[in-house]
């Protein structure tokens, strides 16, 4: 029976298929549509009914992996709510966790195979513990093994941080002192005690009990109940591994990560160097052979190079070629032990470039300097030096640059200008911020007539950015080549559509705002670049409200409507802009580039609301109903059609000659108001 999940899209994820499912939740494999290059991702999806207990490790899990980030942890993009599910967008693993290839190899693995999983594995946990991150649940089923050659550290829902950032609690919400949590099996015995007091040295024990079950086939301790096997873990010494089955320095080693005493136990970054040791000499180890997500070609995970052989793929499938052209293993090797052997608080963290940042060449250091010397500027130099930096940088490091994902992201982001207005150097768009808070919008007592005014109502409404202006004719083309560039993915749900920029006449300026575009095409724009389309409540908000009175207002600059003796304050029907033909008179309307009409100015800085061009928003149905299309237009040939709280809608695959849009973004959850960085 197929999965009802596969072909929606939760979280802007489209899923492909199934991963599979355990108490967390269920984990899908996906294309992230806030990706340009349409990432194939893992979704984790977990339902809103959940036990609070359930959800708060959820969120607390997503939270963690956003913050920390490493080549040896699988990160985390973005967690949220969508429908009846809570999400995780997760980095896909194209491989396997160490729980299912032990249960197919019967638990025994070969002694080489394991000493290089407790490297990696040693050298995760170093990276967690110089952040001062104890995981508490490292066995099997949290151990991912990559088919390019790598390894990653999962499930951080009952980790504690000592030092986390303020949004994150340093400690699991839901235990109290003296009480135990984590998987039994693989539990320290001082974890059992007091879950709450442990160090680092419960992450080592844990390692141990793994390298142990993988080398020997069986579990150091065997018992029947949970009771037996508290006992065991705190008072038994482990039965001897055999001699045959690997070195007496390995034997040792996997001893010493099993002493009681937690102060006796080797450190993380130890354990790391001493499987390094053991392991120079891996040539005649056989790969394990994984079985990956679906869509994946990689089958071997092979601890000797980071990239499988073409004659370890399906037949008829081919190698891709490879990212980047430097030699990643030593590198990333390298800066992990210099993550371990730093001193606590020296470590420059993955999740900031500046270990990448160390063993780039000197021409990309040059540049990615370039880049944070203009994002330090922004607010005095304004933005093109910040666009200039940026695609200095890409054009001569994109591909091969070791800070690429650093810059990829920063183009992407909002950073702020000043108070309450931001840059985003992808599409060199403005926006502006509209605070939390509680607005009234709509007429008190709407008269009848055309086109419907909306009623007063009060709204409850998240902080959001959004456009300053409308997209122009010249952002949309450019939009429009990099999205042909990228692959034509689509990503509105209509992949019939081409989002061609449309032939209009009355956008000539490619800086006044494209007009004749769709609904589509306008979702299309947005979700392109990692944004979407403000709802009609927001727009009406950031269009209409003057912060200063607390009121509503009709017409951004207030209660005086518009007519053909005072047509100047926005490009209307009867504002005359536009031109003349000088043989025959005839008069052509032309959109203004924005900023034109000064007074079309709302109280939170949005240009051009009332006139120009009307704005595709979301409504409260999804297509293929009618969207609302707010805001009046040089088509509007009354004072009524220029009212703010007017209402239309269009079917969203046709496109008025006079529809245009603007874009916004989720403010709330990752206020970035400092800048981004």
């Amino acid at each position: 029976m197929s999965d009802p999940l596969v072909g929606r899209t939760i979280g802007d994820v489209e899923i492909t298929a199934r991963l599979g499912a355990g108490g967390m939740g269920a984990v899908y494999v996906g294309r992230d549509a806030l990706s340009e290059a349409q990432d194939r991702v893992a979704l984790k999806l977990l339902t809103i009914t959940a036990h609070d207990h359930i959800r708060d490790r959820f969120v607390r899990e997503a939270q963690i992996g956003e913050s920390l980030r490493h080549p040896l942890l699988v990160g985390v993009r973005r967690h949220g709510t969508c429908g009846d599910y809570q999400y995780m967008v997760m980095d896909l693993v194209e491989g396997e966790d160490l729980h299912h290839v032990l249960e197919r190899h019967r638990r025994r693995l070969p002694w080489a195979t394991v000493a290089a999983l407790g490297r990696d594995v040693a050298l995760a946990l170093a990276a967690l513990h110089e952040r001062h991150v104890i995981h508490r649940d490292l066995k099997p089923a949290n151990i991912l093994l990559d088919g390019r050659g790598g390894l990653r550290l999962a499930d951080f829902g009952l980790a504690r941080w000592k030092r986390a950032p303020s949004h994150l609690p340093t400690e699991v919400p839901l235990t109290a002192t003296g009480d135990a949590f984590g998987t039994p099996i693989y539990m320290a015995p001082e974890q059992f005690e007091d879950a709450k007091t442990v160090t680092t040295a419960a992450d080592v024990y844990a390692l141990g009990v793994v390298l142990y079950e993988a080398l020997s086939g069986l579990l150091p301790f065997p018992a029947d109940t949970a009771v037996e096997l508290a006992r065991m873990h705190m008072e038994d010494s482990p039965p001897p591994i055999r001699a045959e089955l690997a070195p007496q320095e390995f034997r040792d080693l996997i001893d010493a990560l099993l002493v009681k005493d937690p102060q006796e136990r080797p450190s993380a970054a130890t354990v790391a160097q001493r499987c390094q040791a053991l392991t120079r000499e891996l040539a005649d180890t056989p790969p394990l052979e994984i079985t990956p997500p679906p869509g994946s070609t990689f089958t071997r995970w092979d601890p000797t190079r980071k990239r499988p052989a073409t004659s370890d793929l399906p037949a008829g499938s081919t190698l891709p070629p490879p990212a980047r052209k430097r030699a990643w293993g030593p590198i990333l090797l390298a800066a992990a032990l210099l993550l371990a052997a730093l001193p606590a608080g020296g470590a420059v963290a993955w999740k900031r470039p500046g270990v990448r940042r160390f063993f780039a060449k000197a021409s990309e250091q040059k540049a990615y300097q370039a880049v944070e010397d203009a994002l330090a500027e922004l607010p005095q130099d304004g933005p093109d030096p910040l666009v200039t930096a940026i695609d200095a940088y890409l054009v001569d490091h994109e591909r091969e640059g070791l800070l690429a994902g650093e810059v990829l992201a920063l183009r992407r982001q909002p950073h702020r200008l000043r108070a309450a207005l931001y840059f985003v150097p992808a599409d060199r768009t403005q926006l502006v911020e509209v605070q939390r808070g509680s607005y009234r919008v709509g007429a008190e007592d709407p008269a009848p007539g055309e086109p419907p005014l909306a009623p007063r109502q009060a709204l409850e409404l998240e902080a959001f950015l959004i456009d300053r202006d409308e997209v122009s004719r010249g952002r949309y083309e450019r939009f429009h080549a990099a999205w042909v560039r990228a692959g034509s993915l689509h990503r509105c749900g209509r992949s019939d559509l081409d989002h061609a920029p449309p032939k209009s006449s009355l956008s000539a300026e490619r800086d006044a705002p494209v007009v004749g575009v769709s609904y589509y095409d306008a979702l299309e724009y947005a979700r392109f670049y990692g944004r979407r389309l403000p709802t009609a409540e927001e727009w009406l908000v950031a269009a209409s409200w003057d912060p200063q009175d607390g009121e509503p207002q009709p017409y951004p600059w207030g209660q005086q409507a518009p007519t053909e003796i005072t047509p100047f304050p926005a490009n209307l029907a009867f504002a005359s802009y536009g031109n003349a033909d000088p043989d025959t008179g005839e008069f052509t309307p032309l959109c203004a580039p924005a900023g034109t009409f000064e007074f079309d100015r709302s109280g939170f800085g949005l240009r051009d609301v009332a006139g120009n061009a009307s704005e595709w928003c979301s409504g409260s149905e999804p297509p293929p109903a009618p969207q609302p299309l707010q805001g009046g237009s040089l088509d509007s040939e009354t004072p009524r059609q220029a009212l703010l709280h007017a209402q239309r809608r269009a079917p969203p695959d046709q496109p008025p000659r006079a529809a245009g849009f603007r874009t916004a973004l989720d403010w709330g959850a990752r206020n970035l108001s400092e800048g981004a960085r």
